[in-house]
């Protein structure tokens, strides 16, 4: 069980997590020569917030998703439930979570169709007169989603107490 669980959560959310802290460091690198490029040289990056919007941002919202469900960091409003016997709590614990299975994996689904839909369009946004290719980042959503919905099936079958 550990190999399936490091395959299939460990390694994707551990290697998502780094392609975000990269992701944030280019972002800053970019801004930044952006900035001076305008500022100091008056001529300022192409496409500088297409490529923040299509790349940049779109990995850094949907990593986020990955980062929060492995540490179970979602923010909880406990002022009914933990009340509750801790079975009841365990009972809803896993409700929550199959709630979470069916939303995630219908984002994923219809993340995994626009992405196909985008590969066979070859989408892309124009700026100026540079070419900007966005259909790549179509994926970033289905496959982070899904990593996500690995990460609440594996939570669904520990037998982890309630903190």
């Amino acid at each position: 069980m550990n190999i399936i669980k490091s395959f299939f959560i460990k390694w994707p959310s551990e290697i998502i997590s780094n392609i975000t802290a990269i992701s944030l460091f280019l972002m800053m690198l970019h801004i930044a020569a952006d900035v001076i490029m305008r500022y100091f040289f008056n001529s300022p990056l192409p496409g500088t917030m297409t490529v923040i919007m299509y790349y940049y941002m779109i990995v850094v919202v949907f990593a986020s998703v990955v980062l929060v469900e492995r540490r179970d960091a979602h923010i909880r409003i406990e002022l009914l439930t933990e009340r509750f016997p801790l079975p009841a709590q365990r009972l809803l614990r896993k409700l929550s979570d199959i709630g979470s299975l069916v939303i995630y994996g219908a984002i994923a689904f219809r993340g995994y169709e626009q992405a196909l839909a985008a590969l066979g369009e070859r989408t892309l946004v124009m700026e100026g007169e540079a070419e900007i290719i966005t259909w790549p980042t179509y994926f970033v959503i289905p496959v982070c989603i899904l990593v996500a919905l690995f990460i609440v099936f594996g939570r669904l079958f520990e037998n982890k107490k309630l903190s």
